[in-house]
């Protein structure tokens, strides 16, 4: 496997980690319990938004 199929792997895997981490942040009762990771969760999206905005995925 060469380096850009890598690189378009690495790209769906943090598309698809973005997408479960936003699902779970959506959990009311998480929310209410946990929400000092619901914060942390919500930083970790937003440099996973970040990484594909400068790769330009």
């Amino acid at each position: 496997m060469g380096i850009v199929d890598q690189m378009k792997e690495i790209l769906n895997l943090l598309e698809k980690a973005r997408f479960d981490l936003s699902e779970w942040i959506a959990v009311d009762y998480l929310k209410n319990e946990y929400p000092e990771y619901i914060e942390e969760t919500t930083k970790l999206i937003s440099d996973i938004e970040s990484i594909q905005h400068e790769v330009g995925a």
